[in-house]
């Protein structure tokens, strides 16, 4: 009943710790960030298909498993962010241009997410075993 609140808090603070800690961790091959990325989104399609986490699914697997999915995104954002900021092969008025254009795909970025959900929801996860 509370699992909502509590996977969008354990989102939250992985975003929070990875954004907060470039001054400790920076990552300049962002690859493997993307890469980490597509490996959650597999592992969450595999587990909500062969409900591989149990029905219900436990929390105590899936909210460290939350965490780490913010603690990547975050880790992205700020590195990224930081890496167009740092590049010295950049001028600044491009530097700007770089800025912008990474926020839109980042933008985009979640709205093709949230489009892939609502597809995913309404075809491959439609069917009783994925519903709880």
């Amino acid at each position: 009943r509370h699992f909502f609140p509590l996977s969008q808090l354990a989102v939250q603070a992985g975003v929070l710790v990875s954004r907060s800690s470039l001054r400790y961790v920076q990552i300049r091959r962002v690859g493997i960030l993307s890469s980490l990325q597509t490996l959650n989104f597999v592992g969450w399609l595999v587990a909500a298909r062969t409900l591989a986490l149990g029905t219900p699914p436990s929390l105590y697997l899936l909210l460290p498993w939350i965490v780490f999915v913010g603690l990547v995104g975050g880790a992205t954002y700020v590195n990224v962010y930081f890496l167009i900021l740092k590049d010295e092969h950049i001028s600044a008025t491009d530097r700007d241009l770089a800025m912008n254009i990474t926020s839109i795909l980042g933008t985009i970025g979640v709205v093709a997410g949230t489009l892939t959900t609502l597809w995913f929801t309404n075809t491959m996860l439609d069917r009783p075993a994925c519903t709880v």
